[in-house]
């Protein structure tokens, strides 16, 4: 009668195996483990230059392998998308603004009484007509009714840009105005002003 404790050979030889599949795995990673470490020490270092030398054969010594410690975290950035519009304008004047200047360097809403009033703009004129009209009017000015027409001028321009002078020549009482600025017949920017002494 056989004993029901004792390993019958198909067991014998399949432990067998798996001692001898350990060990080879064992040696390949010792294998893996002894080629990068050179590898990774070097990293920072200058390769060193050639040299030949004679090493003598040394006993085999038992090699304990590990593994080094390697921290990864991976990151990821969050990439948000940024549209910045810029707006078109609407048909009409945009960025206007009065000057002391013909060049528009001095912007101002005050101005002397003997001095020309500069009125710089740009223009959106979808339909090429061109057609502008700038009216100055008297708003608060002693000995004049409000809102009387002080200077006028209707020109046709094609350019993106433009400025008009009002004045001058000593035509300016001390007190409030305004210009109004129309394209092609509509009303398109108003803006106020004051003549000082």
């Amino acid at each position: 009668m056989e004993e029901k404790n004792q390993p019958n050979q198909n067991e014998k030889s399949e432990s067998r195996l798996n001692q001898g599949m350990i060990i080879a795995l064992i040696g390949a990673f010792a294998t893996i483990v002894a080629a990068l470490i050179p590898v990774i020490s070097n990293l920072n270092k200058p390769e060193p230059s050639p040299t030949s030398t004679s090493i003598p054969p040394t006993e085999a010594s038992t090699f304990t392998p590990s593994l080094p410690t390697i921290e990864f975290t991976p990151t990821l950035e969050e990439l948000t998308p940024t549209v910045t519009a810029t707006p078109t304008p609407i048909m009409g004047f945009y960025d206007v603004y009065l000057a002391i200047d013909p060049t528009g360097e001095v912007p101002s809403d005050t101005f002397p009484s003997d001095q020309p009033v500069y009125v710089f703009f740009k223009i959106n004129d979808p339909t090429d007509q061109g057609k502008i009209k700038v009216i100055w009017y008297a708003v608060e000015v002693d000995g004049v009714d409000p809102n009387a027409i002080v200077y006028r001028l209707e020109d046709t321009i094609l350019k993106s840009k433009g400025s008009v002078q009002g004045g001058g020549n000593g035509i300016w009482k001390p007190g409030k105005y305004k210009v109004e600025l129309y394209l092609n017949g509509q009303l398109s920017s108003t803006r106020e002003f004051e003549i000082t002494q």
